[in-house]
């Protein structure tokens, strides 16, 4: 009776606990479930205009409460992939207009149009500013430098980040690089900065400019501008313009890897409140540093708002007390831009940066061959844009667009009058995400040592063609679809990206 009564016990035991584990099994399907659910699984799209229906470039389009985000492109289209859950909330921000925040749950699997309302700012909020910055613009500009150290993290960082690579000739497209990278910053005060290649995609490279002996002077002189151009001078008589022998793609590589600003420690100088420290005396325009107030000169041109706060709107001219651009070309080119500072702690949240031809100099030879080969009167342009996170100041987007420095061709009809046929190239960068805990960002270091001595043009990574599926991208425009029609004449794009080599 009293083994009966046990296995009675036992077998009414082992019953509630096959329910109780078939409960928790339920359980643990139900919230994985749901958590699955909650996950966007679809890319987040959009276009950014105003009201007018106009887009707007370069808008910050960040996830609220998190360091991940992105950027609008040139005509105002977004892209988020990766990462996104059901109840995150986007914020989309631009200097001028009344920043907005929507649930990513109402525009999931739609391009969804975001209408941003233009700052009306009132007299009584512009009359609370010191007088001393309304009337002096240079000082705000002034202010704004000698503020980077405080606004900007002076503690080691790392930015994930998605760098972009295009060359051209004429209105034709030659090359793709794209990589994903990390950016491992030891802090604003420290001038020290080591990047990381994640992966890396390339198309091959059509280009073949006839500059090989040109070039091999310029590699010889050790990229020293100045002697190479008063030696290419001196030499319009010699074999080195007689000799247009194309160079090859190894010859490219090389060039490339040598000189320094085309690395990604060149480009990302292109931060130009990153060195606001740099030599007072460094030649590179637009560095924001002691000597740029001095070489240009600032117009106040309105007060505006972003994320709520009153930002300066200042445009930057040329000075005529400048010596940098007497000097330069003959005053052949100028310097412009606009620059966007918060009133309440001088922070840079935008920077737009060009030289363009001087409309005094329209019908000389110089700038007719410069119109010619560029197709427009901007000699170079740059976009830095920054982004607000607990209370310090990061980037968020770069670009530049320039002649590309080491490809060009001489087309001569006599040879005391050559011709340069020009390449040209754009970079960009969009930062996706920014690590500031202290043991991820330890944790960088040691790919930063398994990387050592990978170059961005050498690097042979295999494609990874999944990552690259599931990555933030800048979003493509029209543009971008000219690109890859022109890659593409001969085989696909994917075919390339998985050959990695270069075309010859």
């Amino acid at each position: 009776m009293i083994t009966e009564l046990w296995n009675f016990k036992k077998q009414e035991s082992d019953d509630l606990l096959f329910f109780m584990k078939k409960i928790f099994c339920h359980l643990v399907f139900f919230i994985n479930a749901g958590f699955c659910f909650s996950q966007v699984h679809e890319p987040v799209k959009g276009l950014i205009t105003n009201e007018k229906g106009e887009p707007l470039p370069y808008a910050t389009v960040s996830v609220k409460n998190t360091t991940k985000g992105t950027i609008s492109n040139s005509i105002g289209q977004f892209e988020l992939k990766g990462g996104l859950n059901l109840s995150d909330t986007l914020l989309i921000s631009y200097v001028g207009y009344i920043s907005f925040e929507i649930p990513i749950d109402l525009i999931k699997g739609a391009d969804y149009t975001i209408r941003l309302k233009e700052a009306v700012i009132r007299l009584d909020e512009i009359q609370v500013l010191p007088a001393e910055y309304l009337n002096n613009p240079n000082k705000i500009v002034k202010m704004a430098i000698s503020s980077i150290k405080e606004n900007c993290n002076n503690n080691p960082f790392v930015l994930k980040g998605f760098y972009r690579h295009v060359n051209k000739k004429d209105n034709e497209y030659q090359r793709l690089l794209e990589a994903a990278i990390s950016i491992y910053d030891f802090g604003y005060m420290d001038s020290k900065m080591e990047f990381v290649i994640d992966e890396i995609r390339k198309s091959y490279d059509y280009r073949k400019p006839n500059n090989k002996k040109i070039m091999e002077l310029f590699e010889s002189l050790k990229g020293d501008s100045s002697r190479y151009y008063l030696k290419l001078l001196k030499a319009t008589t010699e074999d080195i313009l007689k000799d247009t022998t194309t160079a090859t793609s190894e010859d490219l590589i090389r060039w490339e890897n040598d000189y320094e600003p085309l690395s990604l420690n060149g480009f990302y100088y292109s931060n130009y409140a990153r060195h606001y420290n740099a030599d007072k005396n460094d030649d590179h325009f637009g560095i924001l540093n002691e000597s740029f107030p001095r070489e240009h000169r600032f117009k106040l041109d309105t007060i505006s708002e972003y994320d709520g706060d009153l930002v300066y709107l200042i445009k930057i001219l040329p000075s005529n007390k400048s010596k940098k651009y007497q000097d330069e070309s003959r005053n052949l080119v100028l310097p412009v831009g606009k620059i966007a500072i918060r009133t309440r702690d001088f922070a840079i949240l935008k920077m737009e940066y060009s030289y363009i031809l001087n409309p005094k100099k329209r019908g000389t030879p110089d700038y007719n061959f410069w119109l010619k080969s560029l197709g427009t009167g901007i000699v170079f342009t740059s976009i830095a844009v920054y982004k607000d996170y607990q209370g310090k100041m990061y980037l968020s987007y770069l670009k530049k667009n320039e002649k590309d420095p080491l490809a060009f061709s001489l087309m001569k009809k006599k040879l005391s009058n050559y011709q340069e046929e020009y390449y040209f190239l754009t970079r960009e960068l969009l930062i996706t995400d920014i690590i500031l805990d202290s043991k991820k960002v330890e944790g960088h270091i040691e790919k930063i040592s398994d990387n050592s001595g990978k170059s961005l043009y050498t690097n042979n990574h295999i494609y990874n063609e999944e990552f690259w599926d599931n990555y933030n991208i800048l979003k493509e425009t029209p543009i971008d679809k000219k690109l890859r029609e022109d890659l593409e004449k001969k085989v696909s794009l994917d075919e390339q990206f998985r050959e990695g080599r270069k075309e010859e």
